[in-house]
């Protein structure tokens, strides 16, 4: 609708001169007819990215947003879109987006953390160090992007000498750090993290962890060493007779006695473990984990038995007897202790992936395939990086489950993480050829292709990705691109069917009779060819090996939103106190979203008391065990704001929804939920269990709600003149 009005266009907030025509935003407010067009096309747009990101259509997602974000520029939203996009796996995608937020505002600090993560998993590690130095810059005292620094100068580029002095300046101002202690050891600087070790083990005295850091870093201390007196020297410095536990002597004693080369003398060290009475519970672990290694399973699980009342080590001689029964092929009792230390985790909130993988293997064995994906299933929930388990997963669901799509979500993840690896990369784009999807598919192709060496006879990656590539060509239509590809392939090996069978439907494509003839032929008398990616394998990956003493490496994070308009809630429907789902808890998580809709938009997040992430175990509980995942939860979680807010006028809350970026960042080796939360552009209120409306504001961080007279005054002045 078309009208002459004098006042100020509510979108770009210019005046609108006498006599010029403006339009009534049904009612919203008054325009210009250009700011109109260009909002309803900004919309549109949006509304396709988000309805793409839904699908899994990251690709997509990004081109309606990228055209939205030329018409008019947004920092925040470019910024919320980029997490959006990282949480996705396409961490090329993400950084693109991080580079444009950084033109407009090189100090972005958010940016800056997000922008280093996700070019680490690019396997980039030197641009995000840059990346964090420049935070270190600006921020002097960001101790969690030194700390980044010396994981990639650690555990990436293995350039232990840049990280050292690092660590030494972390080490003053947090001087009693296990983590730290754990650093200097994986720079082979022993004695270091042995200093620490002690100062936090006369404080915990009866804490095995510690006593386990130091029995491994004495032993790589002694081993270190030239002279056997030398050695000797080492224990005298940090052995307490009086004060370690008897097992632990003795231990290290075994140890000193390998190192030296004395191995008659190491077997009776060792035979006293076994034939002595353990006195502390690391007695009772070193005792257990010889008898394991001793293959005494029915002696082992009778010591196990007998000192199940120790409530601090129970989990682990549990553990020790499941593990006898498995290597005594006894699956089915195995089974039984570890699903019962499972279900004592879960009512913990703890979620142990190790014992996780011993179930997971032995259901695989027994045939239980079901219960086998489930649990693959809920280690991913916990590590979305796990390489073996998305490679495992991906490969029941295609052949066992012969459910392609569910298997294309986890490609996808494969592939975002491990972008450089050609297995991945091929097995990624024969799906998106089965999804018809041939551009991308092509592209990604021509990555690998374009390494192809004919005086190379290591050329398997880059001669299937090149034919895969021509075929993805014949698709689109670019017959004489693939016919000259299929051509060069078949002149440097004259045995390759795959090219020859290209080559005979480019030639017919292009009229070239003769040529097509012969190369049916010629492709008729050839087996396939040998080397075939049509499926990743487990073999391909590397299965980590568990340790006592456990990493301290920091996993590569993006940054969380801070500031004034960031709302942080423990749960979103839990009640800790009852145990249950609780209306007043989802209540005050819809009135707190309202209040950001109101005001200027902001983030709430899930999963943090006191400031702190504990993730989202609470609220996951409250769903069924299959259903225990992230997609459920934003499923629910949409459900309910759908049926709990109401706009003003005849606008519907899917135009609301359509704006918010719900996302699943880890942090602190927990999830959370991030929801990205646009100012409105409509008044919006809560319904509450009566049918009565209400509606919230922030006031100084707080949410308050308004009355009638108080709502028809912030209306006015927020969003549009009432009459």
């Amino acid at each position: 609708m078309k009208l002459k009005y004098l006042g100020s266009c509510f979108v770009c907030l210019r005046p609108i001169d006498a006599g010029k025509e403006a339009q009534w935003a049904q009612g919203v407010g008054v325009r210009h007819i250009s700011c109109g067009k260009k909002t309803e096309q900004i919309e549109e747009l949006k509304k396709k990215s988000f309805e793409s990101l839904v699908h899994g259509d990251v690709d997509a997602a990004m081109e309606f947003a990228e055209e939205a974000l030329d018409i008019e520029p947004n920092e925040k939203e470019i910024f919320n879109l980029a997490q959006s996009v990282y949480d996705k796996w396409d961490f090329e995608g993400a950084i693109k987006l991080y580079d444009r937020v950084l033109e407009k505002n090189p100090n972005h600090i958010d940016a800056l953390t997000s922008m280093a993560s996700a070019l680490r998993f690019t396997e980039n590690p030197k641009e995000a160090i840059r990346c964090y130095k420049k935070i270190i810059k600006i921020q002097p005292k960001n101790t969690n992007a030194l700390e980044q620094i010396i994981d990639v100068y650690i555990y990436e580029i293995r350039d232990h000498q840049k990280a050292i002095p690092l660590l030494k300046k972390m080490l003053k101002l947090f001087p009693k750090s296990i983590p730290i202690a754990v650093r200097f050891a994986a720079c082979g600087q022993y004695e270091h993290a042995l200093k620490i070790n002690e100062k936090v083990l006369s404080e915990n005295p009866d804490d095995i962890g510690l006593m386990f850091n130091k029995l491994s870093w004495l032993t790589e201390l002694m081993i270190e060493q030239r002279l056997e007196k030398d050695a000797l020297k080492i224990l005298e410095k940090y052995l307490n007779l009086k004060n370690d536990p008897k097992f632990f002597v003795d231990n290290l004693k075994t140890r000193f006695y390998m190192r030296a080369g004395k191995e008659a003398s190491a077997i009776e060290s060792h035979k006293d473990v076994l034939k002595e009475e353990p006195e502390t519970d690391f007695d009772r672990v070193i005792k257990s984990n010889a008898l394991l290694a001793a293959d005494n399973h029915d002696v082992t699980r009778k010591f196990c038995e007998e000192n199940m009342h120790r409530d601090t080590i129970t989990s682990h001689l549990l553990e020790i007897m499941a593990l006898t029964y498995q290597r005594e092929g006894k699956l089915i009792e195995a089974l039984e202790i570890f699903e019962r230390l499972q279900q004592t985790n879960e009512e913990k909130g703890i979620i142990d992936t190790n014992l996780l993988r011993n179930i997971f293997s032995i259901n695989e064995k027994l045939g239980n395939y079901d219960v086998a994906l489930s649990v693959c299933v809920k280690i991913l929930d916990h590590n979305r990086d796990d390489k073996e388990m998305l490679v495992k997963v991906t490969q029941m669901l295609k052949k066992r489950f012969k459910d392609s799509t569910t298997a294309f979500a986890y490609l996808t993840r494969l592939h975002g993480l491990y972008p450089n690896n050609n297995n991945f990369t091929v097995a990624y784009a024969n799906a998106l050829m089965g999804k018809n999807d041939y551009k991308s598919a092509r592209d990604l192709y021509a990555n690998i292709a374009e390494k192809y060496d004919t005086s190379s006879d290591t050329n398997d990656d880059a001669k299937i990705a090149s034919v895969r590539m021509a075929e993805c060509m014949l698709k689109l239509g670019e017959t004489l691109d693939a016919h000259t590809i299929f051509h060069e392939l078949v002149k440097d090996d004259k045995k390759f069917k795959e090219a020859w069978d290209g080559l005979a439907k480019a030639a017919t494509e292009l009229g070239k009779r003769n040529e097509a003839e012969r190369a049916i032929k010629k492709a008729a008398n050839l087996e396939k060819y040998e080397f075939s990616r049509d499926m990743i394998e487990p073999k391909h990956v590397e299965i980590a090996q568990f340790t006592l003493s456990t990493s301290s490496q920091q996993p590569p994070e993006r940054s969380l939103s801070k500031g004034p308009n960031v709302v942080q809630k423990p749960t979103f429907r839990f009640n800790p106190k009852t145990g249950m789902a609780d209306k007043g808890v989802e209540k005050t998580f819809v009135d707190n979203i309202d209040s950001l809709l109101n005001v200027n938009g902001g983030t709430l997040q899930i999963g943090f008391t006191d400031g702190k992430p504990t993730g989202l175990f609470n609220d996951l509980k409250l769903f069924p065990k299959k259903k225990r995942n992230h997609e459920e939860f934003e499923k629910k979680l949409c459900e309910i704001l759908q049926k709990r807010l109401r706009l003003l006028g005849n606008f519907m809350v899917s135009d609301i929804l359509r704006d918010i970026r719900i996302t699943f960042p880890k942090t602190h080796s927990v999830y959370v939920c991030e929801i990205f939360i646009p100012k409105s552009s409509i008044p919006v209120y809560v319904i509450t269990k009566n049918k009565d409306e209400e509606f919230y504001v922030r006031q100084k961080k707080e949410l308050v709600r308004l009355t009638p007279n108080e709502q028809t005054e912030y209306i006015r002045d927020h969003f549009f003149e009432i009459d």
